[in-house]
């Protein structure tokens, strides 16, 4: 159950990477992974050659980490400059 709900939400973290901001705001904060983000989506929904496991924990345990961080300076830079 665990894995499904992990590989769940990974998937609906690719779909909101892919429809919820503008290319525009995307192409502004280029340190985010936007199109292999989305490409975790598919292989999740599409099921090429089936679901790694592995592949999934290390984007759990060492790119999520890393795009929560990404997705903080975006979200204060974000603020910053529409504040001014």
């Amino acid at each position: 159950m665990l894995v499904e709900a992990t590989v769940f939400n990974l998937m609906q973290i690719g779909e909101l990477a892919k429809g919820a901001l503008s290319d525009e705001a995307k192409t502004q904060f280029k340190t985010i992974p936007w199109t292999q983000i989305y490409g975790m989506r598919n292989r999740i929904v599409h099921g090429y050659s089936g679901i790694n496991l592995s592949i999934v924990w290390d984007t759990v345990s060492l790119d999520i980490p890393q795009l929560q961080d990404e997705l903080q300076t975006v979200i204060q830079t974000w603020y910053t400059d529409s504040s001014e």
